[in-house]
């Protein structure tokens, strides 16, 4: 363990502990915590390190908040959510240097979706926005199978990473707001407490009552609005008015924007109909809510390639264009099953028979009868030649045992004194 800091500006960079981890460099601030770059010794990978600020270690909700949001993280094991390594409490160094909580994560190197929409005026592609509200249906999908509502989806939880041909793989960040029962059949949160960011907050969640995973569903329809339009449903600067028009006043119409005018009808539908204000009238959970978009997709006769699904494996864009190796299925092909997004899946390629040695000249069709003639005339020799050995074989038995028998009947030996 080590106190030397290499920074002036943040006494933390250059601290090493638990004989795994060395601070690197600050890369962020949150309401919450500080997060680093960090080394994991040994292993020598990258990792996030995220400790909370030492001005809120005498506060028990916050306290609470941050160990939850690692032990449901933790829980959470998809490739759209980020990973946790390890938790534990940087050790003392000083009287106003550490014992605050800690956890390590993976360590993404990729821009929040508020970033990437920042750089791009706003607002994506159709196909774009698509592919990663997609990515985060799947991800919320899998909290929700579990029994977990996050309750805090905005741009600035969503990390875009280069994953294979995927340059906006999706991976959920924060569950800080998080929540877990018991049971898994009840999704629901305390009431009496408004939970989640102002903008991208559930009409129940604005006035304090319980939050399950339709609140979510709100949550992703506000943020696909948010990619097509270039705004929020509601925008008002007062955090006050924001809660009140969630909770009671009609999101104006997706189409009704001149970035959005565009959208296909069907997919405005699924986003409106998710912004309702009565949970029963969304989703009833984000794998659902990713199905209708889906649907409405192929209902608009988008195909995978124009919104990116599945990039990593069905090939490059480059190679599905070119008609390379793996071919990627319209959105027509059906869901594969209830319980998972209908996300197209590639189409199986038939593979030529083993052994088939092909003869410059020689068309496929000519080689595989060939060699189907030549399986079945093997089969034959060895049927016979099992049955010629069996023959003898017995032969020799009933030889053997007649000798046996004949034995018997032979006088015993006399002896002569």
């Amino acid at each position: 363990m080590q106190a030397a800091a290499s920074s002036q500006k943040d006494p933390y960079v250059g601290l090493s502990f638990d004989d795994q981890f060395r601070i690197e460099q600050a890369i962020g601030v949150g309401a919450m915590a500080r997060v680093y770059r960090a080394r994991q010794l040994g292993i020598e990978r990258d990792v996030a390190i995220k400790i909370l600020k030492r001005e809120l270690m005498g506060m028990p909700d916050v306290l609470a908040r941050f160990r939850r949001e690692a032990e449901l993280a933790a829980r959470l094991l998809h490739p759209h959510i980020v990973v946790v390594h390890a938790i534990g409490r940087v050790p003392l160094f000083g009287p106003e240097l550490g014992g605050e909580p800690y956890t390590a994560l993976e360590y993404l190197d990729g821009p929040p979706l508020a970033l990437l929409l920042e750089r791009e005026g706003g607002r994506l592609p159709l196909g774009r926005a698509l592919h990663i509200v997609l990515g985060v249906c799947d991800a919320v999908g899998e909290a929700h199978a579990l029994g977990i509502v996050h309750r805090d989806l905005k741009p600035e939880n969503v990390l875009l990473v280069k994953r294979g041909d995927d340059a906006d793989f999706v991976k959920l960040l924060d569950f800080g707001l998080a929540k877990a029962q018991k049971s898994s059949v009840e999704l629901q949160t305390r009431a009496g407490a408004v939970l989640g960011t102002p903008r991208y907050v559930s009409p129940e969640g604005a006035q304090g009552d319980e939050v399950g995973p339709p609140g979510d569903c709100y949550g992703l329809a506000t943020l696909l609005y948010q990619c097509l339009a270039g705004r929020t449903p509601f925008t008002s600067p007062d955090a006050l008015t924001l809660l009140a028009e969630h909770a009671s006043a009609e999101p104006p119409d997706l189409r009704s924007h001149p970035a959005a005018a565009g959208v296909p009808e069907p997919i405005a539908e699924v986003v409106m109909q998710n912004l309702a204000k009565r949970p029963d009238a969304r989703a009833p959970d984000a794998r659902a809510f990713g199905r209708a978009l889906v649907d409405a997709a192929r209902r608009a006769r988008l195909g995978a390639e124009e919104i990116g699904l599945s990039s990593t494996l069905l090939g490059s864009r480059t190679t599905q264009r070119e008609g390379g190796g793996a071919r990627a299925l319209s959105l027509a092909t059906p869901a594969a099953s209830a319980s998972a997004p209908a996300l197209p899946v590639p189409v199986p390629v038939p593979v030529q028979a083993p052994h088939a040695h092909a003869t410059p000249g020689v068309s496929e069709r000519a080689v595989v009868p060939d060699v189907r003639a030549r399986r079945r005339r093997a089969r034959v020799v060895r049927r016979t030649a099992t049955f010629v050995a069996c023959f003898f074989l017995g032969i020799g038995a009933a030889l053997a045992i007649a000798a046996g028998f004949g034995a018997f009947d032979q006088p015993p030996p006399t002896v002569t004194p």
